[in-house]
């Protein structure tokens, strides 16, 4: 793993690329009210707020520069770089010794797992925990997996439980979802078809292959509502999350994009996926066995790794005149 200060290095370009798309959003001031309303300053006002926006966003820039510059000069001490490495860190064998599957399980797909880039892993229903080691809620079920992922979340790139944030699969009472940030995550039911015989060139499995990702911010946000809300093609539906559902085989395309998410832990503030395997994934699973307590064991393939892309944040547009007011403004048509 890269030193912490190598983790740092780039921070100060790369937290201020992500932190502009919530310092760039438009503010409406409100203005007091007249007797008679003052045409001109109406159609002037758009304007107006935009030239605002796009200020506040400067002076954000500047201000966020200032603030990462001290923080890099500061000295990192022992506590906080122990406390921002146990949020990332795996499990100990002892931790997930209750999350072993079965034996009789291993036994049964021992031809299966003896193939490369194959496993096989339990799953508990996610029960809102947090996304840390630092206990959240103290009931039964979070203090029974107390390590990052509690159970719930694994990646396949990392292939380990991992904070639900740097997942790739996170399975709730009945449903497989992706919880990754910066992360775009498309599943397809493919029906009862054993994994071994899964390709990427089959039905079903060769859109998610073809699937060319965005690397535009917004028109990645556009992607992920249309896989929100489904979209059914050549008889298979596509979603951002399926029933958990037994005699079923999933395919997933995890889309784990590089680029900036900034944390602070005790004022140091560092990109949180510098400490994750960014990656372009696409795995087939399948449910093997459901638990007494609500779980499942799953067995999993990978079929295809790639680069990550790079998500590419906008950066504010200059303000465009409005002709419109300007002309009436100045009398003419």
């Amino acid at each position: 793993m890269p030193s912490f200060w190598l983790w740092m290095k780039p921070m100060r370009k790369l937290i201020i690329s992500a932190i502009f798309i919530f310092s760039a959003l438009p503010v409406f001031g409100q203005t007091q009210a007249q007797p008679t309303p003052n045409r001109e300053a109406e159609m002037r006002r758009p304007q107006r707020d935009e030239e605002d926006a796009n200020r506040r966003s400067e002076e954000g820039f500047a201000r966020l520069g200032k603030i990462s510059d001290a923080r890099f000069r500061g000295k990192l001490s022992k506590e906080v770089e122990r406390n921002i490495k146990d949020l990332y860190r795996k499990p100990t064998e002892n931790e997930i010794k209750r999350l072993q599957p079965r034996p009789e399980d291993i036994q049964k797909y021992a031809a299966f797992l003896a193939g490369k880039k194959t496993g096989i892993i339990r799953l508990e229903p996610y029960r809102g925990c947090g996304d840390s080691t630092k206990i959240v809620s103290a009931s039964d079920a979070c203090l029974e997996y107390k390590f990052p992922g509690n159970g719930s979340d694994f990646s396949f790139r990392e292939r380990n439980y991992r904070i639900g944030r740097l997942a790739d699969l996170r399975f709730g009472s009945d449903t497989f979802t992706s919880p990754g940030v910066l992360q775009q995550a498309i599943f397809v039911g493919i029906g009862d078809v054993p994994l071994e015989n899964v390709a990427l060139n089959m039905p079903g499995v060769l859109f998610l292959k073809n699937f060319k990702p965005e690397r535009e911010a917004a028109a990645v946000r556009e992607t992920s509502r249309r896989f929100g809300a489904g979209s059914e093609l050549d008889g298979f539906y596509y979603a951002s999350g399926v029933k958990a559902l037994e005699k079923m085989t999933y395919v997933l395309r995890s889309i784990a994009y590089r680029g900036t998410v900034p944390r602070s832990v005790a004022g140091v503030i560092f990109n949180e996926l510098d400490l994750d395997e960014r990656a372009d994934v696409t795995v087939a699973f399948r449910i093997i066995r459901k638990h007494d307590s609500g779980g499942v064991t799953i067995i999993w393939k990978e079929l295809d790794k790639r680069k990550a892309p790079e998500l590419i944040m906008a950066r504010p547009a200059k303000p465009s005149p409005n002709r419109f007011a300007k002309a009436q403004y100045s009398g003419k048509e």
